[in-house]
């Protein structure tokens, strides 16, 4: 038969079994609301069995249990949709960068709007009708010029605004890439640390839910794949080339394209990397492909105002009976300007058809007809208005769909971090229980204790006391 004391270490083992058990419930309730961490979960296994030897017994085996032990600590986690998770996180950093992008575009066009260019653009028309009216008249000449002024006062800040919404874009690429290389270095920090801990027979269950929110924020960053290495490191890769390989990263950095825009190289051999989704995908689209088109229409709607009233200007006569004159300098909306003649002599607006004629507006008249005349602006055809309200439709319909993509699937990657919670979170309520549990079990062993004591006293201390 087994001693005394083999129960009593039982019970040691049950002690020291459940005293782990509840430190675990600890840290999981501890841990509650802390990002990315994952419920922790103690796995109870029976301690080896002991054969008890005795020469009255039969020769087949026999054995009695020792107890328990924890043999793992173990952190509850679906890698399947931690996967899904990752890979709807790119599309949402691109659709999301690509919506916010529109939304800044739309707030500077504002329209429809009392200061919008629509508005700018009827009243300076309205302006030339006026003139027409009444040619001789200096105040509305003068009003003329001041909605010109208005006009090139918009169409530079429209500009101006534009172009420095492209170089913010241009500056969070940079941003972005040093954020990938932060990542980066933290991941394969955190593969050294687990890798070690692993080597010794333990579970970096902390470690890897750190690694594993940086693989999250990475993932929203930049597509990437990865896989799991047996001695517990991730190896990380983009476009097919190792990002992260154990404890060493290769750094990404930037060049400029033939547009003289940043985009994402591998340093050492300076070739390109082939961005499909995430946040800088995003940038990418929103610098060369919303933020560029808006540009360029903008300055075709300007090119084609000025080459137009120009054209029907030069062809008139001012008060003064100069003609020939141009009334806008520049190319498109980033240097049109007012002519000096017209700047310095308000009599140099060829308001008429026919030199000496101070009273006809025929010229006038027809520069306010551009409102409503089908000109070529860039490959279009159609009048200065309505390619205006063309742009802005368009806009209107890009962000509507960038809106509708953005939150379609931010609602899907709510649903899926909703499933990883589910799996993953932790239940106040469930760890209140287990905490009773092992409680109870706890106090079960000390119980034990407690008898064994009693038992030994017994023993030791009564034994042998009858007939002294």
């Amino acid at each position: 038969m087994t001693s005394t004391f083999f129960g009593l270490n039982t019970a040691m083992r049950a002690l020291m079994a459940q005293q782990q058990a509840l430190d675990v419930t600890n840290h999981n309730m501890a841990n509650a609301n802390t990002p990315g961490f994952s419920r922790q979960v103690v796995s109870f296994v029976t301690t080896p069995p002991y054969t008890v030897a005795a020469f009255n017994r039969s020769a087949s085996a026999g054995q009695v249990g020792t107890g328990v032990e924890v043999s793992l600590i173990s952190r509850t986690r679906n890698i399947f949709v931690d996967q899904q998770i990752r890979s709807e996180e790119t599309e949402l950093g691109r659709y999301s960068v690509r919506r916010d992008s529109l939304n800044q575009v739309q707030t500077i066009i504002n329209e429809p709007s009392d200061v919008g260019l629509s508005t700018i653009l009827s009243q300076f028309f309205t302006g030339w009708r006026e003139l027409s009216n009444d040619p001789q008249n200096t105040a509305a000449r003068a009003t003329l010029r001041q909605q010109a002024g208005n006009l090139i006062s918009t169409l530079h800040r429209d500009y101006q605004e534009l172009t420095q919404i492209r170089a913010d874009m241009n500056k969070q690429v940079q941003v972005k890439v040093d954020d990938i290389n932060s990542k980066a270095s933290q991941i394969a920090a955190l593969n050294a640390q687990i890798s070690a801990v692993q080597a010794v027979g333990d579970q970096a269950n902390d470690l890897r839910d750190k690694r594993d929110v940086l693989l999250d924020d990475l993932s929203s960053v930049v597509r990437v794949s990865y896989n799991e290495m047996s001695n517990g490191s991730v190896s990380v890769f983009l476009d097919g080339h190792a990002l992260v390989d154990g404890a060493g990263t290769n750094t990404v950095g930037t060049a400029l394209n033939a547009n003289g825009d940043d985009i994402l190289v591998w340093p050492d051999s300076g070739s390109p990397i082939n961005v499909i989704s995430g946040e800088i995908k995003g940038y990418y689209e929103a610098r060369d492909d919303v933020l560029t088109k808006e540009i360029n229409q903008l300055q075709d709607l300007t090119s084609a105002l000025i080459t137009q009233v120009n054209t029907i200007h030069r062809a008139g006569y001012g008060l003064n009976g100069t003609t020939g004159v141009d009334f806008f300098t520049g190319t498109g909306a980033d240097d049109i300007a007012i002519s000096a003649d017209i700047q310095g002599n308000l009599a140099s607006i060829a308001a008429a058809s026919a030199i000496d004629s101070p009273g006809d507006g025929r010229n006038a008249l027809a520069i306010a007809g551009l409102q409503d005349t089908a000109v070529t602006i860039g490959t279009s055809n159609t009048t200065i208005g309505e390619f205006y309200k063309s742009m802005v439709s368009e806009l209107g319909v890009e962000i509507n769909g960038a809106s509708n993509l953005a939150d379609n699937q931010d609602v899907l990657v709510q649903y899926l971090q909703r499933q990883r919670d589910s799996y993953s979170g932790v239940s106040t309520d469930e760890e209140a229980t287990n905490l009773i549990k092992f409680q109870r079990a706890y106090q079960a062993a000390a119980r034990i204790v407690t008898t064994f004591d009693e038992t030994l006293n017994t023993i030791i201390n009564n034994m042998g006391l009858v007939g002294r």
